[in-house]
């Protein structure tokens, strides 16, 4: 996967941009989704480390395959450390 910054979208929804990792995407979500994701609460930073197994196409955008419901239920998913 390119290291561009890819759009990634759920139900017709834009949730965020990521950058692709080879086990992980990194997901900087948008203020809106990381309310409707409960991860505002849940996480310290609207950043999150998401598995590419949730990744359903790419292409212009990254498509996920799962709900939003089933994504603020996801224990796959979590924050990102900064490893810098």
């Amino acid at each position: 996967m390119p290291e561009e910054k890819k759009k990634v979208e759920n139900a017709a929804e834009k949730t965020g941009e990521a950058v692709g990792k080879s086990t992980h995407l990194q997901v900087k979500l948008s203020n809106q989704a990381s309310e409707d994701l409960g991860f505002k609460k849940r996480f310290r930073s609207s950043t999150v480390c998401m598995p590419i197994s949730l990744v359903s196409a790419v292409g212009d955008v990254i498509m996920i395959n799962k709900t939003l419901n089933e994504l603020s239920k996801n224990p796959e998913i979590s924050e990102c450390i900064d490893d810098s």
